[in-house]
């Protein structure tokens, strides 16, 4: 059973990372554990809030992934790009995959709606989940406006008894302080469906986490002699507290800080971090309270 979890930090806007395995790869998802979005100089109105991790094969062991981001106003204000990036998670099945497992990407998903089926599950999937790949937010062609809030969310539902199609869902809201919002937003997920083969032989294991409810830690189990531990965004709300403002930068950052054998052979626990921040150029924040982060712990 080859599940692999390789992860890439701070892959820069505009450059492409590139994934490497020994074997050939037969099946993967792009994710996120987080990304840093921030203009050179001054805060300004948002136009077009987007994230888009571009995926190619170039060779049977590598996969390559393009990470495009945008946070631009109606004047063409954009990103430094030495400054901006995206914390970029491949999950892989590679040479002696078993079909029990199902990693995959669904795009275009308008907000509010479902995606497009995803037909190949595993029978009975004892776990499945989404994940945010990317999304698409903007007020219009030639409309920008302050941020009062932001709102990223994915969801996976079984649309047959026995498990084997799912469609996604997701909600992708940017707002001002007077009500206006973005037009046709959509999202990009990651999913991922287990029948229990691969977690019955120890190489597949999940914890969920949610800054809002504390929920930090988690038990993991695994039986590989140097387990792979990373981080998923699944959903994410960062809102400023009294009314709108410009924008400067958003950070949203995940990771596992810590992980410990516990008395079980081949158990371990984790402590993840998360945190989730927007500015402007006037000491203007996010307010910690409204503001949260949710996703996976996953390991092999």
């Amino acid at each position: 059973m080859a599940f692999n979890i390789q992860a890439q930090s701070r892959v820069k806007v505009g450059t492409v990372a590139y994934f490497n395995f020994d074997d050939p790869v037969l099946n993967y998802m792009v994710g996120m554990s987080g990304f840093n979005f921030e203009r050179s100089g001054n805060d300004e109105h948002i136009r077009d809030l987007i994230i888009d991790l571009q995926v190619n094969q170039p060779s049977p062991n590598v996969v390559s992934v393009l990470a495009k981001g945008i946070m631009v106003d109606n004047g063409g204000r954009g990103l430094d790009n030495s400054k901006s990036y995206i914390d970029v998670v491949l999950l892989a099945n590679t040479k002696d995959a078993q079909p029990g497992l199902l990693l995959s990407n669904v795009n275009g998903i308008p907000s509010g709606q479902q995606g497009t089926p995803v037909n190949d599950l595993p029978l009975n999937p004892v776990f499945k989940a989404a994940v945010v790949s990317g999304f698409n937010m903007s007020y219009g062609s030639d409309v920008d406006h302050h941020v009062k809030d932001i709102h990223i969310s994915v969801g996976i539902t079984s649309t047959t008894t026995s498990g084997t199609s799912a469609t996604v869902t997701g909600q992708a809201t940017m707002v001002d302080g007077g009500g206006r919002s973005v037009v046709n937003p959509t999202l990009d997920a990651g999913v991922i469906a287990e029948n229990g083969s691969y977690q019955s032989a120890g190489f597949f294991s999940t914890t969920a986490f949610n800054s809002q409810s504390g929920l930090l830690t988690g038990t993991l189990a695994s039986r590989s002699t140097s387990p792979v531990f990373a981080t998923l965004v699944q959903g994410f709300d960062v809102s400023y507290s009294g009314s709108d403002h410009h924008v400067l930068a958003i950070e949203l950052a995940t990771s596992v800080t810590a992980v410990s054998a516990v008395s079980d052979p081949g158990t371990y626990g984790v402590l993840v971090n998360s945190a989730i921040s927007m500015k402007d150029s006037s000491g203007n924040k996010s307010d910690p309270s409204k503001s949260w982060v949710s996703g996976l712990v996953i390991c092999n």
